[in-house]
């Protein structure tokens, strides 16, 4: 009996430990002696529950409830609970800001001293509720202010010197070069103007033979649409023809060619070396080499072979005259005549050619 005590003890005990633990996990301590309070924002983006409550960076309570005013959607309200060994004056005001730059909000309370019984806030008194941004919950006003003032002035000190002729910093070196690049730009722009003025004309002039040709096309266009026709068939026949036989007979063509013309170039190498071998010989000839040289070149050799060949025609011409001076046929028996020279004897008229040599 006492063992059942126990477990029974110790499972509500183990009960009232986990609700606790789940109150506490919201935000309240069932243990503590504390006051709630609430304050309405616009925006509480990145607040939680059980977020903390803080003066001036002390945790003095935490955050038990975030829930849209049923009367005004644009405001939400936030309850919290603070110990009551914080108290605080009824013009207290609860500043909604960021934890840090990484994110996170918290509430932090201002006022300037915990209150002396007359002015403290009641349990479930409404709060002023504020919110400040990332700049303004990093650092107070006056820190803002300064550091926006140190940043303007700074800034208006870097503008002022921007491009400065004597400063070398890199962004001040590309300043300058971007003037000059304006500046260049400029020139650049008004050549182009007085240039787009002068060649006016021309301009005009090309888009009327651009209208023109245009327009013919437009005319001509069934034309050109034959003429793409008839390429296309050209196309066709020339690949239904079997163009790779054609190439093939025609690099058999070449190469016989090509053969035909080394066989040509042999037959000229050799009538050259012939020609050249009649050459050597009519040079010898001419120079009276050899045998047949001598012959054509002996002029005496000349002269009797023309006085045999005059002799031989004068024979010829006497034995026609006179044949009975080389035949003599008879038939008849009768005596001898003495042979009578003929007058016209061209034998005897005729000059022996040799007496004047």
């Amino acid at each position: 009996m006492a063992k059942e005590i126990k477990i029974g003890i110790l499972s509500v005990l183990t009960l009232a430990l986990i609700i606790w633990g789940y109150i506490f996990v919201k935000g309240e301590n069932l243990f503590a002696n504390n006051d709630n309070y609430f304050a309405y924002y616009s925006n509480v983006k990145d607040l939680t529950i059980a977020a903390p409550i803080q003066v001036n960076g002390l945790n003095v309570g935490t955050v038990k409830s975030i829930e849209l005013d049923p009367d005004n959607v644009n405001r939400i309200k936030v309850g919290f609970t603070i110990s009551s060994d914080i108290r605080i004056p009824s013009n207290t005001v609860a500043i909604l800001k960021s934890e840090n730059a990484l994110g996170g909000r918290i509430i932090d309370l201002k006022f300037e001293k915990m209150c002396d019984g007359t002015n403290c806030a009641k349990d479930g008194q409404e709060l002023k509720g504020e919110t400040y941004g990332l700049i303004n919950s990093i650092m107070n006003v006056s820190e803002a202010q300064e550091f926006g003032d140190a940043l303007t002035g700074s800034i208006n000190n870097t503008i002022k010197n921007l491009g400065s002729e004597e400063s070398d910093a890199a962004l001040d070196k590309s300043i300058r070069n971007m003037a000059q690049i304006t500046e260049n730009l400029a020139a650049l722009t008004d050549k182009m103007n007085s240039l787009l003025g002068t060649t006016r004309n021309d301009i005009d002039n090309t888009m009327n033979n651009v209208n023109k040709i245009t327009t013919a096309l437009a005319e001509n266009n069934e034309q050109i649409s034959e003429m793409i026709q008839n390429l296309n068939k050209m196309s066709t026949q020339l690949v239904e023809a079997d163009l790779g036989k054609t190439v093939s007979s025609a690099e058999e063509t070449m190469t016989s060619a090509n053969s035909i013309i080394s066989s040509l170039d042999s037959s000229i190498k050799t009538l050259d070396e012939t020609l050249n071998g009649f050459s050597t010989v009519a040079s010898k000839l001419n120079d009276g080499e050899g045998s047949l040289g001598q012959l054509l070149n002996d002029k005496k050799l000349y002269k009797n072979l023309e006085e045999t060949s005059r002799h031989m025609a004068l024979l010829l011409q006497d034995m026609r005259l006179n044949p009975r001076r080389y035949v003599n046929v008879s038939l008849i028996a009768r005596k001898d005549k003495k042979y009578t020279a003929p007058e016209e004897d061209p034998g005897l008229n005729q000059e022996d050619p040799d007496k004047g040599n």
